[in-house]
């Protein structure tokens, strides 16, 4: 979501299509991806433990994590896949999201938290995510899409913890389904309909396939041609502007003949 608020609706990048429009184009296997999907269970855990213990906790709350992919039902082309859906007896349903940061699996929250890099910042209330974050725009796109009000947002590291509460923003969330719509409309919807970048595709790759000759770039095709004898590269006579093969029995290209 995030990418789509950032992108331009008149010249979209290319590689956000691909990746919206063809499900199996962005499947990466970083090792920040996979320690995160490792270990999202641990900072479910950890979450729950606390979350029951009266001694930071003066509510009682139902995790739920089993949720799958869910669909909006107001905009059915949105989508989320929470890390879970949780009930608070004071604050009703929320959303929780888990991030592992591979870059902390070492060295923990503690230090980083005061790093101007770092999506967690201080608040007067505790901590809070970071706005401009990539983070914010996902966790506040999964409130829309489970319309509920807030996020437990929850860190983990082997080393140490973190969670606390987002509440939903629907200025935030305004501009982020009206951006999201138009895109959506003016962008995603043609190429799902034509597949117009997913043709031009396939035909470069079929250009690249076609093995090209010459100084001209081009295949073999009909013209009459002449290997150099020293970097067995081909070309057309017309391109070397020779009428008739030469008598010679050794011919090298201009290239290789300024080399010489």
């Amino acid at each position: 979501m995030h990418d789509v608020l950032k992108a331009s609706i008149e010249n979209p990048p290319k590689s956000l299509v691909r990746k919206l429009t063809k499900p199996n184009f962005c499947k990466s296997n970083t090792p920040s991806l996979l320690w995160g999907c490792e270990n999202e269970e641990f900072g479910l855990a950890e979450y729950v433990n606390i979350s029951s213990d009266d001694t930071y906790m003066s509510e009682s709350l139902c995790l739920s994590v089993v949720i799958g992919f869910v669909v909006s039902q107001e905009k059915p082309w949105l989508g989320v896949s929470p890390a879970g859906v949780v009930h608070c007896s004071c604050c009703g349903y929320g959303v929780v999201e888990v991030k592992c940061p591979y870059s902390l699996k070492d060295i923990g929250l503690t230090s980083s938290i005061d790093d101007e890099n770092f999506y967690v910042k201080k608040s007067n209330n505790g901590f809070m995510l970071e706005r401009t974050h990539p983070y914010f725009s996902q966790v506040q796109h999964g409130m829309f899409i489970l319309d509920v009000h807030y996020c437990d947002f929850v860190v983990w590291t082997p080393i140490d913890f973190l969670f606390f509460q987002i509440e939903h923003d629907p200025y935030f969330v305004n501009e982020m389904i009206t951006k999201s719509t138009k895109f959506w409309k003016n962008v995603i919807l043609p190429e799902l309909m034509t597949r117009k970048l997913e043709i031009a595709d396939v035909k470069t790759v079929e250009q690249q396939k076609e093995e090209i000759f010459c100084i001209c770039k081009k295949s073999n095709s009909n013209w009459d041609m002449l290997g150099c004898d020293c970097c067995d590269q081909w070309f057309h006579l017309i391109c070397l502007k020779l009428k008739n093969l030469p008598k010679t029995k050794v011919w090298y290209c201009p290239t290789c003949r300024q080399k010489k």
